[in-house]
């Protein structure tokens, strides 16, 4: 009986500290996002956002165009919707994958539903640059970094979560999923279609809801298990 009070106590403890992380990171998310969305601090922030943005251009040069047009691509809703029903095949195929799927459905459409709300709030114009793609629609916040933030983290989190969570494997995954988000966002600002802080307004909001989806996702998973 003592035993199995301190694994009790021991888990109950392990759940409260999980809880709190989880708290502390979606208001420091919520902090971000607000500062990237107010317009107190607007002139500032169109400055710096011009800077970094003519910074990135001359960074990567004309020269980088083909590639940064395919690493946007990659953030589309037209790619991440048929990577989105690759993903649901071979999930379909492992055990007990009922709860991943629905995880993976709501990080995805949830994303796209939940920019389109805040874009449609906030309004904001894009940039008054060269744009070197199309781009249609308000700019704030970015809904290519809001939902590949989102669809790629949950993706990168199930590979990981089905993988055995090997250490090799989790630093390829870490490293390919971070890069694969940043870079689409570099690639916004690059295309001259978004201003940073709609990338970065975009990646806090996105963030915030991937963290749902994932604390969803654990609770049920456990308590299936």
């Amino acid at each position: 009986m003592q035993q199995i009070k301190a694994i009790r106590n021991s888990q109950n403890a392990n759940e409260g500290r999980s809880s709190r992380k989880f708290t502390w990171t979606i208001i420091v998310l919520l902090i971000l996002f607000a500062g990237m969305a107010v317009d107190y601090w607007s002139e500032v922030r169109m400055q710096i956002d011009g800077w970094v943005g003519e910074t990135v251009r001359q960074a990567f040069g004309m020269a980088a165009l083909p590639l940064m047009v395919f690493v946007t691509e990659a953030g589309s809703a037209k790619i991440e919707a048929v990577l989105f029903v690759v993903a649901v095949l071979l999930l379909a195929r492992l055990p007990k994958s009922r709860v991943q799927i629905a995880m993976l459905a709501a990080a995805l459409p949830g994303a796209w539903l939940l920019n389109t709300v805040l874009k449609t709030l906030f309004k904001r114009a894009r940039p008054e640059v060269e744009h070197l793609v199309s781009a249609a629609g308000y700019s704030f916040p970015s809904g290519h970094a809001m939902v590949s933030i989102c669809f790629y983290g949950m993706l990168g989190w199930l590979i990981w979560h089905n993988t055995g969570r090997r250490p090799y494997v989790n630093g390829i995954v870490i490293a390919v999923t971070l890069l694969l988000i940043v870079m689409i966002g570099v690639s916004r600002v690059y295309l001259g279609v978004h201003f940073t802080s709609d990338i970065v307004g975009g990646y806090a909001a996105g963030g915030i809801w991937l963290l749902i989806c994932l604390r969803l996702f654990t609770k049920k998973y456990k308590q299936k298990n």
